[in-house]
């Protein structure tokens, strides 16, 4: 599945104001499948998640989020995969991430698990409880040009691999 958002404003959903969950397409559930994405000028505030990516056995999710708010949410954007078999990969670019969560495991953005990574450029990270959450084995490279400010806990469970801009 191919999904393009632009110049789009998600508000008030109580669980997630986007869901990307490859396994949850079928009836019933099934593995295998993709979805690839490009998110650009869109607005995600004020929902549990904000952008939720969970990759299942044998789904892969990848795409960008550009141009972007990810504003007062419970979590702002999470990535976890099941494991081997299973991939997501996001590139954030010149986006914010702000006002997320003021309790625990809440987060700007997370990242969980071997097979899930992201990649910054020039985006801020502001005023999260935790600006970055990594844990088991999730990935963030950066390219050295974001800001990620005045949050209560920059970055946990691991650290920011850097890779200057090309």
């Amino acid at each position: 599945m191919k999904l393009l958002i632009s110049n789009t404003r998600v508000l008030d959903n109580p669980t997630a104001g986007i869901d990307l969950e490859p396994a949850q397409i079928g009836s019933p559930p099934q593995s295998g499948g993709s979805i690839i994405f490009s998110f650009d000028h869109v607005t995600v505030n004020n929902n549990g998640n904000g952008i939720y990516m969970n990759s299942a056995v044998q789904t892969e999710i990848r795409g960008t989020i550009t141009n972007s708010v990810i504003s007062s949410n419970v979590n702002g954007i999470v990535a976890t995969s099941a494991g081997s078999g299973s991939t997501v990969a996001v590139s954030i670019e010149d986006s914010s991430v702000s006002n997320h969560g003021f309790g625990n495991n809440q987060s700007g953005i997370s990242v969980s698990n071997n097979f899930s990574s992201v990649w910054l450029s020039h985006s801020l990270i502001n005023n999260n409880y935790t600006g970055i959450a990594i844990s088991n084995g999730g990935f963030v490279n950066s390219a050295g040009n974001n800001d990620i400010i005045a949050n209560v806990t920059p970055v946990s469970g691991g650290s920011l691999v850097s890779a200057p801009e090309q």
